[in-house]
C-alpha cells in the first residue's frame, strides 16, 4: 500500500516537472537565444524560461487551495441555480438548499495539491538564480 502511495505521490511531482521544462523549453526556444546572443542573453531567457512555470504553479496552486476552503461555493452555487433555471429539464434532481449544497461539496475537496507550490517554488529559484547570474554578467 506504501508503494502505491509512493508511486502516486512521486507520478505527480514527475509529470509536474516534466511539463513544467517543457513549457520551460518551449519559451527557450522561442526567445531564441541559442544562437550567438551573449551569455548575459541567455541568463536572461533562462530567467524567464523559468519564471513563466514558476509563477503558473504557484498561481494554480492558490487557486486549489481557495477552491478547497469553500470560497467559491456561494458563486459555484448561484450559477448551478441559474443553470437550473434556464435549463429546467436537466435539473429533474431535488433542488438543494445553500447548505445541502455547501455539505455536499465539503465531502468531494480535494486534497494533497502541496507539490504545485513546491514544484513552483523550485522553477521560482531557479529563475531567481539565473536573474544573479544575469545582473553578474551584465556588469
Amino acid at each position: 500500500m506504501k508503494d502505491k502511495k509512493r508511486f502516486g505521490i512521486f507520478l505527480k511531482y514527475a509529470i509536474t516537472f516534466v511539463v513544467s521544462g517543457a513549457i520551460s523549453a518551449t519559451v527557450y526556444s522561442l526567445h531564441g537565444a541559442s544562437g550567438s546572443s551573449s551569455l548575459a542573453d541567455k541568463y536572461r531567457v533562462l530567467c524567464d524560461a523559468f519564471t513563466i512555470p514558476g509563477v503558473i504553479l504557484l498561481m494554480l496552486g492558490l487557486l486549489v487551495w481557495v477552491s478547497t476552503t469553500g470560497t467559491l461555493d456561494g458563486i459555484t452555487y448561484v450559477f448551478s441555480w441559474l443553470w437550473a433555471r434556464i435549463f429546467p429539464a436537466g435539473a429533474a434532481r431535488k433542488r438543494e438548499k445553500y447548505y445541502e449544497y455547501v455539505d455536499r461539496k465539503k465531502k468531494n475537496r480535494s486534497k494533497g495539491y502541496a507539490f504545485l507550490f513546491i514544484c513552483g517554488a523550485i522553477f521560482m529559484a531557479a529563475a531567481l538564480i539565473f536573474m544573479g547570474l544575469f545582473y553578474h554578467e551584465f556588469k
